[in-house]
């Protein structure tokens, strides 16, 4: 037992060091010694005498702490090691870094294969069965067939609704297959520019990749993947049948289908074939997906050209507006104006609108 110099109770030391009964009691004991009489003292800055009420105190005011604090600082300016760019120091000491954001990302391009090490360590000693906080998911037997639920759509669905995923507790991934195609879906744009931006950026990392990753599979690889491949297109001719139905389905592939088609039939007639989705995107949205000649809304969209391809017209985008397709038929190689005014919904207005689209830069 020991007794604390501040309250004088007794105490068992928790470490062999120990000299007082608490923090508390530990701080409160230093201030006491840091408190001194009332005395006169002289200001480190202004030179003034004041009345010191502790030892430590050397300015007489909040101003004069903040000068010589001020002349402690660096003032002039740094370069920063990571991106270049100058900047003041925030601190009396020397600034290496503009901002905390470039300190963390020099110490781990410094580190980078040190701190890989260490989270693949971490990751084998602590992700053993079930971690603390990570619950393995519920699954179901419904009709003799084991189920699991989607944490998105939160449907019980069948395990082949899943795909792999060799992290998770139960080696699916947690979203079924119909959501993760639909966030694909839905971000493919995003995804299409950041893997664009990831691949020029890495040029040298994904080819030295590449190249140690094909040694490792050895000679016969590439036998081995087109016969693997050939076996499961025999095996499931139906499925892969029925995904490429449901995917011509799709309206944005249509619109693709139909730019490739007539860009190839005019590339054979050696016309200029300039035509792109967006273009086609752009064309729809000037008409407001309407019909450019009668002004409805489209059943089955068609592209039809001003000039036909008969008479020299090329597949650009100023010779290209959306219509019906049996209106399309109807039109087939005549002359537009000649052809136009001669049909019972001709306005004069749409002909203006499809003059203005001829004459978009």
């Amino acid at each position: 037992m020991r007794i604390c110099p501040n309250c004088g109770k007794e105490f068992s030391p928790f470490h062999a060091s120990s000299v007082y009964c608490s923090h508390s009691c530990y701080l409160e004991f230093s201030n006491k010694r840091k408190l001194v009489a009332k005395a006169e003292k002289k200001c480190v800055i202004c030179e003034s005498l004041f009345i010191a009420s502790r030892r430590d105190i050397k300015y007489c005011s909040d101003e004069c702490r903040k000068k010589a604090y001020s002349h402690k600082r660096d003032t002039s300016e740094n370069k920063c090691l990571f991106c270049g760019e100058m900047f003041l120091p925030k601190n009396t000491k020397k600034q290496l870094y503009c901002s905390e954001s470039c300190h963390n990302k020099a110490t781990y391009q410094n580190n980078k294969e040190e701190i890989k090490r260490r989270s693949r360590e971490w990751t084998k000693n602590n992700l053993k069965g079930t971690p603390k906080g990570r619950k393995p998911r519920e699954h179901r037997i419904i009709n003799g067939e084991d189920h699991a639920l989607c944490s998105k759509c939160k449907r019980w669905l069948t395990v082949d609704n899943f795909f792999k995923k060799s992290t998770t507790l139960d080696k699916l991934t947690p979203q079924c297959k119909d959501c993760i195609k639909e966030y694909c879906y839905i971000n493919r744009d995003r995804t299409s520019v950041y893997l664009k931006k990831y691949q020029s950026d890495n040029k040298e990392e994904i080819s030295k990749y590449k190249s140690d990753w094909a040694s490792k599979q050895g000679s016969d690889y590439h036998d081995r993947r087109n016969e693997y491949f050939a076996k499961y297109r025999e095996e499931n001719k139906d499925q892969i049948s029925a995904m490429h139905k449901e995917r011509n389905q799709r309206e944005d592939v249509k619109n693709k289908n139909r730019v490739y088609v007539l860009r190839r039939r005019t590339r054979i007639k050696n016309l200029p074939a300039e035509m792109t989705p967006a273009d086609w995107v752009k064309c729809l949205e000037y008409f407001d997906y309407k019909d450019a000649y009668t002004g409805n809304l489209m059943d089955k969209v068609s592209q039809d050209h001003i000039i036909p391809i008969s008479n020299g017209g090329g597949y650009i985008k100023n010779n290209i507006v959306p219509c019906e397709n049996s209106v399309n038929s109807s039109k087939g190689d005549k002359e537009m104006v000649f052809w136009f005014t001669s049909q019972p919904f001709f306005s004069e207005e749409r002909l203006e609108k499809i003059y203005k689209w001829i004459d978009t830069p």
